[in-house]
């Protein structure tokens, strides 16, 4: 009903009724202050340049009505969000004011601490594209303050370390990671390796084998695993492929290993203009000692390697056999589905 308000010029009396009546009825609901604000923004497609920034305002005053009136951080939030859809909206030609209202509103909600983690990592978006660089560096302090876990927060943090420039710039890239590790959950915290590996490896850094050997011993599967395929990746771009076999060899004794750390070294053996057949295979075999009960499809990548690479049609027979009775019963018919769909005969 309040919508059909809206097209009526009439009934603009009733529109302002029915507002009166639900911040009346529901003072503390932030779904329905949410609501009335969005509402300002009604056909706002179908409107004039003018009437549009008009609408606009409503809508922001009304957000900021409800921010004071219910002061969750459920509110807060639902105001944000609206606020960066709004800055990006292609009906909004001059979207300044809109910035600067937007900027106001994050300020004050870290004031008040009911800025959520999700919007921390918004807002240092949003300065990191406005090259606030000292603003960016402040938000993502208080926020890992308030949020000490975030594992974004963190990353924020060194992308920030990163950019700068300095004697100590790898030494406290590294520090800051591991303060990071110190508060934030093993399971969560790849992407912090990830981003200080893959730095430390930009920059050619002295301690980039110290860190790579750390993080593959790790204990945390979501660490170590991923840590050996980049380690294995990132040695056979850097050294070659006999630097990468040694790679191999050595992070093959780690366990656990990773189905995709065997696929990318048979991707690289593959890749040579004259493959060693004897190392695949042997690649393969290990890794179905690990997976092959339960990944058909790696059975099929070993059977796809005989026919294409090795040119050796009997050997491809000899795994399919070996596929139906080393496969889980209910994977057999799975098997021979995708044989068929990709061409590869038994």
């Amino acid at each position: 009903m309040f919508n059909i308000c809206c097209w009526f010029k009439e009934a603009i009396t009733l529109q302002h009724l029915i507002i009166s009546d639900l911040k009346q009825l529901y003072p503390d609901t932030p779904l329905v202050w949410n609501g009335l604000a969005l509402s300002c923004l009604h056909k706002l497609r179908k409107m004039q340049p003018g009437q549009r920034k008009d609408a606009v305002a409503r809508c922001l005053d009304m957000y900021s009505v409800a921010v004071e009136t219910v002061q969750t951080k459920e509110m807060w939030s639902m105001c944000l969000q609206s606020h960066l859809a709004i800055l990006h909206l292609r009906e909004i030609k001059d979207s300044e004011w809109i910035l600067k209202t937007t900027l106001t509103m994050f300020e004050k909600a870290i004031q008040l601490g009911t800025l959520s983690e999700d919007l921390f990592v918004h807002l240092v978006k949003l300065l990191t594209d406005l090259s606030m660089t000292e603003d960016v560096e402040r938000v993502v302090s208080l926020g890992i303050k308030q949020y000490p876990s975030s594992s974004q927060l963190w990353l924020a943090k060194l992308r920030v370390i990163a950019s700068l420039e300095g004697e100590n710039h790898e030494d406290n890239l590294e520090t800051t990671l591991n303060a990071a590790l110190r508060q934030v959950q093993s399971e969560e915290s790849w992407s912090l390796w990830q981003f200080v590996l893959s730095h430390m490896g930009a920059e050619k850094s002295q301690g980039l084998e110290k860190l790579m050997e750390r993080s593959c011993r790790s204990i945390t599967p979501e660490v170590c695993l991923p840590a050996k395929e980049w380690c294995l990746h990132w040695t056979f771009r850097q050294g070659g492929l006999k630097a990468a076999r040694n790679v191999y060899n050595s992070l093959r004794k780690m366990r656990p290993i990773s189905l995709n750390f065997y696929r990318l070294y048979v991707k690289i053996e593959s890749s040579q203009i004259e493959p060693n057949l004897k190392l695949i295979r042997s690649a393969f075999e290990e890794a179905l000692v690990e997976f092959g009960q339960n990944e058909p499809d790696l059975w099929l990548n070993y059977i796809e390697m005989e026919k294409v690479v090795a040119n050796d049609g009997s050997r491809s027979g000899v795994i399919h056999q070996r596929a139906l009775n080393g496969l889980d019963p209910h994977l057999k018919e799975s098997l021979i589905r995708k044989q068929v769909m990709i061409g590869l005969g038994g």
